[in-house]
């Protein structure tokens, strides 16, 4: 669907544990870089890129995203 190139970084942020979230689990934290060297994205290009993302980590790794 996109271009891997977009993604031109992911750095480890932040974790966290709590009973508050589950024992069993814990909440990470990344920092990505999206970025295109062909044109400037758009709210509607990194809102898509935002959620696939997000379905590859839910499938991937049975996360979910915390609200």
């Amino acid at each position: 669907m996109y271009k891997r190139q977009l993604i031109q970084n992911v750095e480890f942020f932040d974790e966290y544990n709590s009973s508050e979230i589950g024992d069993d689990f814990k909440s990470v934290t990344f920092k990505i870089t999206i970025q295109s060297d062909e044109k400037t994205l758009t709210e509607e290009d990194l809102e898509k890129i935002h959620q696939n993302i997000i379905e590859k980590t839910s499938q991937k790794f049975n996360a979910k995203l915390r609200s």
